[in-house]
């Protein structure tokens, strides 16, 4: 996912899915629709693997090889049977295979295989060149003649034929149903072993179907940018029960283009998953993928760089699973596309989606969908931060694919996510500058007016992930006033002993955050703060020294349900460690967690998703000592 001058550049948004819309609406239903892209076993690799078979040998010196020398029928190689220096049968009684398996769309018509065979030699009644269906649960073994479950579909034992010719066409339209079909295709060569040897080539395997129904329902489009070894590349989409609904791929001959493939997932509503395979192990290497609606719109999409699968084998985050997921019909929340393509943005950056009539909160997701990490949050607006993220932080540098749904027709946790796009931190941005708080949220203090030296007057500077300490630096214009105070958390409260702030005055205020001893800088633009005491009591509070806070300190409260920060400042120095607990109003436990404790400070945000709207209680321990504060939760 990192930017890295890929060889071949990624998907442009715009241009291609204008594209894809006019190829697509303008199709129809094709007179040949090719269900095997390319049987002729060209691949420079000379196996049945590499041309997107599998096969199932007993491990003799003659048996089904990929080459040249059993001819071929166009192209230059051919499966056919000998060793890898003679065309020729085997002196050994054996039973040998290869095969691969098709998906039938649902309700397809006029469904046929195709193939040409040559068979100069034959032992008639005792060599068998055969072609057998069967479905995907069944495997050929090597030595075992197929039985039951396998249709033979043809057969060759008595005909000589010194050269290639057509085997009759094989009607398959009776294996088509309302659903996809996944079909097994088996070429199988049976011998007694006695002379003579049957020696029988295959090439040209095509299967294709007249068309399909028009689809009424859900229609995606698997589009690929492929690289210089396309016949390595293959995909499949999965329902939610694990049932394969579509493949497509190896794209043999078709090496650094565009390729297309429409699917019909059908009338109803349902989710599935998608993945994409390389057999070589190096991704699409330069290339990418994208899956999209025929009108264009971007459901995920990825640049697969490495590995042998699509999403990892090993995710980042184990919540991914094993394929990227999506639901038909698509949600009505889109990301904008001002939003797209833009991988300079900074922490305090926004990511917008469209406002959706009835919506009260709004999930936006984050992956790197090859490596499989996800990060989604949830907001009662119809954009977020980069900043609200919190931890795990996105990595600047990464492309991330973004998405977003809400919870106008239901729950958020069965909402379907709507098209999105790529989008990303910059790299220059890793320590931006925080400021105060702008939100109209908990915890807003930019222009606002605020008090001094009594209790309530607090000033909110915008959280940095990682900051040990922050540097509140207030002024006014001229240097009549100017002072800066450290604290080792966000929060300033405005009480402290000595150069006092002036009440009926306006200030500037400008931070900095310190994160592992690199300071983030005061941003350009500052906020003001008025301190107006007049309708207050004069009786002064009890002052603190700077920086020696121990109160147990939550943000942001009232929350939205995703995270919460925790700050406890002043710790004992022996102390390297707390516990969270999180209770409900019942005295339940609801969530738990250890977190670090440095220098005598706690600094760390829990995890809300999944906890219900309420009334909480979380409680720190820390050594010998209980914090407790009050928490609501409101999505």
């Amino acid at each position: 996912m990192l930017n890295v001058n890929p060889t071949k550049e990624r998907f442009a948004c715009k241009p291609l899915a204008a594209a894809l819309a006019i190829a697509l609406m303008s199709s129809g239903v094709q007179a040949q629709v090719e269900l095997i892209n390319g049987g002729d076993f060209e691949n420079a690799v000379k196996t049945f693997e590499a041309n997107g078979w599998t096969s199932a040998m007993p491990g003799y010196y003659r048996q089904w090889q990929v080459g040249t020398l059993g001819g071929s029928a166009s192209g230059t190689k051919a499966a056919y049977l000998g060793s890898t220096q003679v065309h020729d049968g085997t002196n050994l009684a054996s039973v040998m295979h290869f095969y691969r398996d098709v998906t039938i769309p649902a309700n397809a018509y006029g469904v046929s295989l195709k193939f040409k065979y040559r068979m100069p030699v034959v032992d008639n009644g005792r060599d068998y060149f055969r072609v057998y269906t069967t479905d995907a649960t069944a495997v050929p073994v090597a030595g075992v003649i197929p039985g039951a479950g396998f249709t033979m579909r043809f057969e060759n034992t008595a005909t000589a034929r010194p050269t290639f010719v057509s085997a009759p066409i094989l009607d398959l339209t009776s294996l088509a149903g309302s659903a996809p079909v996944t079909v097994r295709l088996v070429f199988t060569y049976i011998s007694n072993g006695s002379v003579p040897h049957a020696n029988p080539s295959v090439d040209d395997i095509s299967m294709s179907m007249q068309g399909a129904p028009t689809c009424s329902g859900n229609n995606v489009v698997v589009a690929i940018n492929t690289d210089q070894h396309a016949d390595q590349t293959t995909w499949q989409i999965k329902n939610a029960t694990g049932g394969i609904m579509a493949t497509g791929g190896p794209y043999i001959g078709r090496n650094n283009t565009l390729v297309t493939d429409t699917v019909c997932l059908g009338p109803n509503p349902g989710c599935f998953t998608l993945q994409m395979f390389d057999n070589f192990g190096d991704g699409l290497g330069g290339g990418s993928w994208q899956l999209r609606t025929i009108n264009g719109g971007l459901i995920l999409g990825d640049q697969f760089e490495k590995g042998f699968v699509s999403p990892s084998q090993s995710p980042a985050s184990a919540s991914y699973g094993s394929g990227h997921s999506f639901c038909m019909p698509l949600g009505s929340a889109n990301i904008s596309a001002s939003e797209c393509g833009v991988f300079n943005n900074g922490l305090n950056n926004k990511v917008h989606s469209d406002v959706v009539s009835g919506a009260t909160q709004y999930e936006f997701e984050f992956t790197d969908p090859d490596n499989g990490f996800v990060r989604r949050i949830i907001k009662s607006t119809s954009y977020v931060k980069f900043i609200d993220l919190g931890a795990p932080q996105l990595i600047p540098g990464v492309h991330y694919f973004c998405r977003v749904r809400t919870n106008a027709n239901g729950p958020l946790a069965s909402a379907h996510w709507g098209t999105g796009c790529e989008t990303g931190l910059g790299v220059e941005e890793t320590l931006l500058c925080s400021e105060l708080i702008s939100a109209p949220t908990y915890g807003h203090s930019c222009n606002e007016t605020r008090k001094f030296g009594f209790y309530g007057g607090y000033i909110y500077a915008q959280p940095v992930l990682g900051a040990t300490q922050y540097q509140f630096n207030i002024y006014t214009p001229g240097g009549v006033y100017d002072t800066l105070i450290s604290r080792s958390s966000y929060i300033l409260q405005l009480k402290w002993t000595g150069n006092p702030l002036v009440d009926g005055t306006t200030y500037n205020v400008a931070i900095n955050a310190i994160t592992a001893g690199q300071n983030t800088g005061f941003c350009t633009t500052t906020c003001t703060v008025t301190i107006n005491n007049a309708a207050l009591s004069q009786t002064p509070v009890h002052q603190l020294d700077a920086g020696q806070q121990r109160s147990l300190e939550v943000w942001p409260n009232p929350n939205d349900g995703h995270d919460v920060a925790l700050n406890i400042a002043g710790l004992d120095e022996q102390v390297n460690h707390a516990s969270v607990e999180l209770f409900d109003a019942t005295g339940r436990m609801v969530k738990t967690l250890a977190v670090p404790v440095q220098n005598g400070l706690m600094n760390n945000t829990m995890d809300l998703s999944g906890v219900a709207n309420g009334t909480y209680v979380i409680r720190v321990t820390a050594g010998e000592k209980t914090y407790n504060s009050a928490l609501v939760v409101k999505q």
